[in-house]
């Protein structure tokens, strides 16, 4: 069983619309890109690996690594502004979607997407897993209406969980 989409929605970046070029393939969806699924602007802290910017600039990298809501590399996006540049696109494109719509983004911006979505406190937005490369999460809605993550970091069609105990 597969999981149907009716809408691809991809990032501009070369990566995700490579991936969302490969769904697109399989499912016979054109790609739809949007600026607000881009990653997160790092700033001065662009063009860099994680351990380079630990040497040069450590205490800041690990207080934006580890939930703080500063600018990246200094000029560059608080994760707060991610995440709402991010939901604004999904708001806009479930409000009347009937069927699953498949939104590719960015490892960081997908960890402020789902953190925002499932109204996590802010600090706690660490705590999701990150995902690796072309897998997902599946976020559904419940009975009240609030989004719930059936799935993070999946690599396999998800199966149903029918019941009470799922919080559906």
């Amino acid at each position: 069983m597969g999981m149907n989409p009716i809408k691809i929605l991809s990032s501009d970046l070369i990566r995700t619309r490579e991936t969302a070029a490969a769904l697109g393939n399989l499912s016979g969806l054109a790609i739809i890109t949007d600026t607000g699924l881009r990653e997160t602007n790092g700033g001065n802290w662009e063009g860099r690996t994680g351990e380079e910017n630990r040497l040069h600039d450590r205490e800041k990298f690990l207080g934006w690594l580890h939930g703080g809501d500063l600018p990246a590399g200094d000029v560059g996006e608080r994760r707060s502004e991610v995440a709402a540049r991010a939901r604004k696109v999904v708001e806009r494109e479930m409000q009347n979607a009937l069927g699953t719509v498949v939104f590719v983004t960015h490892g960081g911006a997908a960890r402020c997407l789902l953190g925002t979505l499932l109204e996590l406190p802010f600090d706690a937005w660490g705590s999701l897993g990150g995902l690796s490369n072309a897998s997902w999460s599946v976020l559904e809605k419940n009975s009240l209406g609030k989004w719930c993550l059936a799935e993070h970091n999946a690599g396999s069609i998800p199966e149903p969980v029918f019941g009470n105990e799922s919080g559906s």
